[in-house]
Formats: C-alpha cells, sequence, structure tokens
C-alpha cells in the first residue's frame, strides 16, 4: 500500500514536554541544538565515506566478473579452431545466463531492487512513502543484482542503481540501522520523516558524486531531480557531502590497485591544452540537441508502450525470470555473432607515452590474425560497456593512418541493435541504469558524423560529437538539463565544453517535451505513483475549482477520550492513516495518526473503564497513564500493525486518552480555498492530511495526496455539480458586455450582486 510522508512533525503534548526537558539541559549538554548539528554533520561526512566505498566495491566486483568473463572467452576463441569458437560461445552464453539469474534471483527476492531505483528516490524524495524501497534487504538486494547485471553483458549501466543505493544507505544511516545494526538511542534526533528525507537527499548528491566524480552536479541533480523540497541548509549539506564523497575517492586512489583506478569514472578527462572545437562547430551541436531529443522521446515512447504490456503481462516470478533470461540470450547471441561481420583492420604500434596508447590497447582482436589486428565490432560489443564508451570519446579519427578507427558501418551496425536491446532491458526485473546505454547510443551516433566532417577540415574530434550527441541522447530521455551538464562537465574535466553541452541538452529537453514526459516521470505515471508536481494542474485553475470539490468528504473520527474497543473497530474496518479528534460540535481538537494509534494499543496504554450512559461517568479514581516520547519514537519507522495487537474484553472496555498524543495543530483550510493554494500548501510544507473547515469551523473534509493527483482533479471535475452554476454565472456576467454605458452595466452588475438574485456559489 503506498503511503505518504509526513515531513511536518506533529505537535503532540508528549513530544513539546520532551522537547522542553531536553532544552531544560546545559547550553552545551548532550541534547544542546549546537551539539546536535555537530553530530548531524559528523553522520553526513560517514555518510558520504560510505557512499564511495560501496560504489568502489560495486565498479570493483563488476570489473573483476567482466574481467574473468571476457579474458576466459577471448583466450579460448583466440585459439582458432571451430570447435574452440563454439566452446568460447557456449562458455559466453552460460556464464551470461548465470550472472543474470543470480541478478533476476535477488530481485524477485527483493522486487523493489529492480529498475535504476531513480524514480523510486524521486517520489520518496517527493513524500511518497513506496513499501519496502529504504529497507536493508532491498540495498544488498540492489548491490548484488547490479553487479551481476552488469556482468552479463545486458545494454544497462550501474549510475542509477549507485544513486538508488547510496539513497537507501542514508535512510538507513539516518535511523542508526546500517549493515543490520540497529543502534536507535544513538540517533533520536534523526528518526523522523524530515531528518530521513535530508540524508536520502545528501545521499542522492553523494552517489552522483561517487558514479561520475561530480560533486557540484551530484548537488544540482539532488536540486534538479530529486528533492522536491530544498533550503540553503540542506543545500550546503549536500554540497558538503558528495565533497567528502569526492574527497574519499581520490586519497582511494593511492590505495588501489592500478586496474581499479582507471575503472572509477567512464569519462576520462579531455586535453585542456587546445581548442576542442570551432565556431562552426556550434550549428551542428544545435543539430545534434534536436536528434537527440527526437531519439530520446522516441526511446521513452518505445519504453512506454512495453512497459505496458509488462504491467500487464509480465507479473508473476517465472514470467520476469524468463523476460530477463532471454533478453540476456538475445544479447549474449548478438555481442557474439555480430562481430564474425566486422572487418578486421590494422592497428600500428604505438608509442606507451601517448594519451591514445592505453584506449587503443583496449581495441579487441576478435577472430583476427595477429595481435596487430582488431574487430571494428568485437570492440563495441565485446568488452564492458565503460571501455566502449570511452574508446567512442577519445579515440582520434585515426591511428597513424588516414583511416578511421571505426567505419560508419560498423558504428551504424553497433547503433540501431544496442538501441533496441535498451529500450526493452530498461525496466525488466532487474536493477538496471539508463546513463550507460544512453550515452552508448548517442556516441556511436555522434562519432559518424564527427568522421564524416572530418576530413572537411576545419571541425571538432569525433570524439567531440560524440560526448555532444551522447548528452543530448541522455538528455532527450532524462530531460535534466543543468545537473547533467555539470555532471559531464565535471567528468570531462574542460570548461569548453560547457557550452556545447548546455546547447545541446536545453534543444533535446525542448524537442523531447513536445512529445512526451521524461523516462523517470513516465515510470512513476505508469506504476501509479501519487507524485505532486511542482505546479498544480491547470484544469483546477482554469475551473476554479475549490477544496470542498475534491476532498474525501464525512472523515472517520475519533473523540479526546476514546473507548479501546471503539478504537480497535476502527482501524480494523478502515485503512485511514489519520483521525482527526472531535469535541462537541464537530470543532476539531487535533489530529492522530494510525502510527500513534496502533502504537498505544499495542503497549496498552489504556486508563481504566468508565461508568454511566456511553461510558462517561466518575473517573477521579481512574489512573491516568501517558507514555513518554521516546517509548512511542522507538517504533519508527515500523511501528505496530494492528492485525498483530490482540486485545481481550476486559481491555477493550477500557479507555484511551488521546489528547497528549494528537497533533493540537494541525493544517486547516477553508472549504472555499482553491485547489492550487491548497496544492502548493500541501506540496510545499510537504504534508500528509490537511483538514477542510466550514465557516463555522466545523470538520467536513480531509485532503489527502491522492485527492490532490492529476486524475482525481479532472474526475472531480467531470462530477462536479457547480460547475453548471458557474457557467449560468459567466453568463449572466456576460449579458451586460453590451454597448450601453459604463453606468447602465455597473448598475446591472450591482442587481445581479444582491442577496435576492445572487447565484447559487460554492
Amino acid at each position: 500500500m503506498v503511503e505518504s510522508h509526513n515531513f511536518e512533525r506533529e505537535q503532540s503534548e508528549v513530544l513539546r514536554f520532551h522537547e522542553r526537558n531536553r532544552r531544560a539541559g546545559e547550553l552545551f549538554g548532550a541534547h544542546s541544538g549546537r551539539q546536535r548539528a555537530f553530530i548531524r554533520w559528523i553522520f553526513t561526512a560517514l555518510l558520504a565515506i560510505l557512499s564511495e566505498l560501496l560504489c568502489v566495491v560495486i565498479i570493483a566486483c563488476t570489473n573483476s566478473l567482466q574481467a574473468f568473463k571476457f579474458g576466459t572467452v577471448l583466450h579460448i576463441a583466440s585459439l582458432g579452431k571451430w570447435y574452440t569458437i563454439l566452446a568460447a560461445f557456449l562458455l559466453f552464453l552460460a556464464l551470461s545466463i548465470f550472472f543474470a539469474m543470480v541478478a533476476g534471483l535477488v530481485t524477485l527476492w527483493q522486487p523493489a531492487a529492480a529498475g535504476s531505483g531513480i524514480t523510486e528516490v524521486k517520489s520518496f524524495l517527493n513524500g511518497v512513502n513506496l513499501p519496502h524501497v529504504m529497507r536493508i534487504k532491498t540495498l544488498y538486494a540492489k548491490v548484488v543484482g547490479v553487479i551481476f547485471a552488469q556482468a552479463s553483458g545486458l545494454p544497462l549501466g550501474f549510475e542509477g542503481p549507485i544513486v538508488s543505493a547510496t539513497a537507501i544507505l542514508a535512510s538507513l544511516f539516518s535511523q542508526g540501522n546500517v549493515l543490520g545494526l540497529d543502534r536507535r538511542g544513538s540517533y533520536e534526533d534523526f528518526r523522523n520523516d524530515k531528518e530521513r528525507r535530508d540524508f536520502v537527499a545528501c545521499g542522492t548528491a553523494a552517489g552522483v558524486a561517487a558514479a561520475f566524480g561530480a560533486p557540484i552536479g551530484g548537488v544540482f541533480f539532488a536540486l534538479e531531480e530529486g528533492a522536491s523540497f530544498m533550503t540553503l541548509k540542506l543545500t550546503w549539506r549536500c554540497f558538503f557531502c558528495a565533497t567528502i564523497t569526492a574527497l574519499t575517492g581520490y586519497l582511494l586512489l593511492g590505495i588501489l590497485p592500478a586496474e581499479f583506478i582507471n575503472q572509477l569514472s567512464f569519462l576520462d578527462p579531455f586535453p585542456n591544452s587546445r581548442s576542442l572545437y570551432e565556431q562552426q562547430d556550434l550549428t551542428i551541436f544545435a543539430a545534434m540537441g534536436v536528434v537527440g531529443g527526437l531519439l530520446g522521446a522516441t526511446f521513452n515512447q518505445l519504453n512506454r508502450g512495453l512497459t505496458v504490456l509488462r504491467l500487464k503481462h509480465i507479473t508473476t516470478p517465472r514470467a520476469k525470470m524468463t523476460e530477463v533470461l532471454g533478453l540476456t540470450v538475445l544479447m549474449a547471441l548478438m555481442s557474439f555473432v555480430v562481430p564474425f561481420a566486422g572487418r578486421c583492420r590494422s592497428r600500428p604500434p604505438l608509442d606507451t607515452t601517448t594519451e591514445v596508447y592505453s584506449y587503443a590497447s583496449t581495441l579487441r582482436p576478435f577472430l583476427c590474425q595477429g595481435s596487430d589486428n582488431y574487430n571494428e565490432l568485437a570492440s563495441l560489443y565485446f568488452q564492458s560497456w565503460d571501455d566502449s564508451l570511452r574508446i567512442l570519446f577519445h579515440l582520434p579519427m585515426h591511428l597513424e593512418t588516414g583511416e578511421a578507427v571505426f567505419s560508419t558501418a560498423a558504428l551504424l551496425g553497433f547503433f540501431f541493435p544496442y538501441f533496441l536491446l535498451a529500450f526493452m532491458t530498461f525496466g525488466a526485473s532487474i536493477p538496471s541504469g539508463l546513463f550507460i546505454p544512453s550515452l552508448l547510443s548517442g556516441a556511436a551516433l555522434g562519432r559518424i558524423v564527427g568522421q564524416s566532417l572530418h576530413p572537411l577540415g576545419g571541425f571538432a574530434e569525433p570524439g567531440i560529437y560524440a560526448l555532444v550527441m551522447a548528452s543530448a541522447v541522455l538528455g532527450g530521455m532524462s530531460r535534466m538539463t543543468i545537473s547533467l551538464a555539470l555532471i559531464l562537465l565535471e567528468a570531462t574535466g574542460n570548461l569548453s565544453l560547457l557550452l556545447p553541452l548546455s546547447l545541446s541538452l536545453f534543444l533535446s529537453r525542448w524537442v523531447g517535451n513536445a512529445f512526451n514526459e521524461s523516462i523517470y516521470h513516465m515510470h512513476i505515471h505508469l506504476h501509479q505513483i501519487p507524485f505532486l508536481e511542482p505546479q498544480c494542474p491547470n484544469e483546477a485553475r482554469v475551473h476554479d475549482l475549490r477544496v470542498c470539490e475534491i476532498m474525501a468528504s464525512d472523515p472517520q473520527f475519533l473523540r479526546p477520550e476514546s473507548n479501546v474497543g471503539m478504537i480497535q473497530d476502527l482501524l480494523l474496518g478502515t485503512g485511514h492513516n489519520c483521525f482527526p479528534l472531535l469535541e462537541e460540535g464537530h470543532t476539531v481538537f487535533g489530529i492522530i495518526s494510525r502510527d500513534t494509534l496502533c502504537t498505544l494499543l499495542f503497549l496498552k496504554a489504556f486508563d481504566g473503564e468508565r461508568e454511566g450512559r456511553e461510558g462517561r461517568g466518575p473517573k477521579e479514581n481512574m489512573k491516568k497513564i501517558v507514555l513518554p516520547y521516546e517509548r512511542l519514537e522507538r517504533f519508527f519507522p515500523h511501528f505496530p500493525d494492528m492485525e498483530t495487537i490482540c486485545l481481550t474484553n476486559e481491555e477493550r472496555m477500557r479507555w484511551i486518552d488521546l489528547r497528549p498524543y494528537c497533533d493540537t495543530a494541525p493544517f486547516f483550510v477553508s472549504e472555499a480555498t482553491t485547489v492550487p493554494r491548497a496544492y502548493r500548501l500541501f506540496r510545499s510544507l510537504g504534508l500528509r492530511h490537511l483538514l477542510v473547515v466550514n465557516k463555522k469551523g466545523q470538520l467536513v473534509g480531509v485532503v489527502t495526496r491522492h485527492d490532490l493527483e492529476e486524475k482525481h482533479i479532472m474526475a472531480s471535475l467531470a462530477h462536479s455539480p457547480t460547475l453548471l452554476s458557474r457557467e449560468v454565472w459567466k453568463l449572466d456576467k456576460n449579458c451586460f458586455n453590451s454597448d450601453s454605458g459604463a453606468a447602465g452595466r455597473d448598475d446591472a452588475f450591482d442587481s445581479q450582486l444582491s442577496p435576492a438574485a445572487s447565484p447559487s456559489l460554492p
């Protein structure tokens, strides 16, 4: 069941008493505000270090599996016999299937680990509490799944899952539950939804900094794509966390083995010694932005149709595993068979002191005679996708010859099959990122353009065109602009690339938005996640929709002093997550959450029995029980479930005074409040419930996140009984837009506003 977070802490009496006792200590006591802030910054730094270590573990394990897989298969295939080639293919297929099966099994164990995880992180930071997303088991499944999914050779990346994994780590770390260790007492200040949200935002920035080596890009990613609630203080914390993450990665360079250092980022710096492009290249870069937007929109639309089919037909564990294995077999066949059509090219000896050597040394001599030859298609298909991307970005036009490193036919032979497999893989039941497939697809097309223009002279190197086109395709899919430009700029290390990257990203976003939405928002809507966009749906403003037309009327409520049996029956009979406490006359005393009620029943915080009608009578001798805030807080975020609470008949007859535990300062709006205003209030404060009262202050309804969704607003418009009266009102006003004098129009309009003639307004 999808629920919402409450980023505004409940103002209950037990919480106020708890905070007063803490503030009563010394200025620099154990619970002073300064020391709490210091601990918060220390925890943020520890989170950054753990995020970088987690990223290094994922990359190191992935590289080890890929090196074993490709090294063994290439060694067997290099023997040149037909049976050794067949054995190499069977081994390659078996290893790919085994790795994909491991990734699929851990995802079936924890379905929340599937996909890139960016969608879930965006939803969490928006206020949606998706089940099992921020659990320790999901973190384990995400890490193991992305390692084996990458090693299987499927067209996916690890950047999205790394960001998701660090966000989960941040959530667990803020609650005192890291690696299964629960130390709640030391984390009391951070065990609430608001602190948890802020830590997840920092973890998101740290994940980008760890995956790309881009701390500033990580902060802007948290701003642009992640957090729906951002303050200056939180921005500083995100920047601090991302910086410590990047610093940790830099310090690890002197500790890690050399084979891992070059794999910490799939983008290497571009040279700063000369200008990388000319003025006439900017027109080509702009055209690439348009093409990238079109390709991104095409990818999103194809993936949307496939996701709809998945949600309808691929629902059982067997079907999900069959799909993953089918995609793996198809990709393995393509990676092994397509290189047979590739040409063997001569690779002249290179000086090992040049920058090009490390990239050219990864060109694969698949089935080519001699170590100085390489196969065009095998050099793109038959190695890790990170190495393929480095080759497309950093290899020059030719290697000491007049020929291009990759022919146009080879690049097209790589682009079309890879692009089709990439859109089919994204959304399957395995952890899968989008960055590498989109960048690799765009880089292949960009290199075609660069190699075609290079013989004319006066144009940039093919690698620059590959980078710009790759950013345009990724921007067309994700619709990221500022954060993506900064990520690529920091990763490439060349400030002169800011203009072409910004130009291509803005154009790809505008072109893509003309056709559909970003891939992440598309999956949010397809999975029916109640995500609140920054702006209220325009229809609510156009039709002047009021809160009374979308709210849930006649809400279930309790009295400030309620019977235990009544509370139990109400909780078992409804799925509501909050209940107003109403006094006589339907005036609101406060609001209490379902979690608090379940905790009170679980701890049996009962007063006693009442005498007289409806249980009201003498209560002077009744013992009052008020639980301290510490006992209620220790269950966060996994509160007792009503199904597991057993009460005897004697206990059901007892009473609970709910006044100390309820939020006595809930947020209200009038029933005449417009929906856009209520939408802004609800989203900007991160509320879970918004009470609606009439002119007398009596409760008439409750607004939740689901009531503010666009589909609910549209349904309310279609069934609104007041729309007709509004249209009549507009017609009445239009009757006075004739050519008569202004005074006559004013008199006529004043008569319409008289009490006797005024229409019925909502």
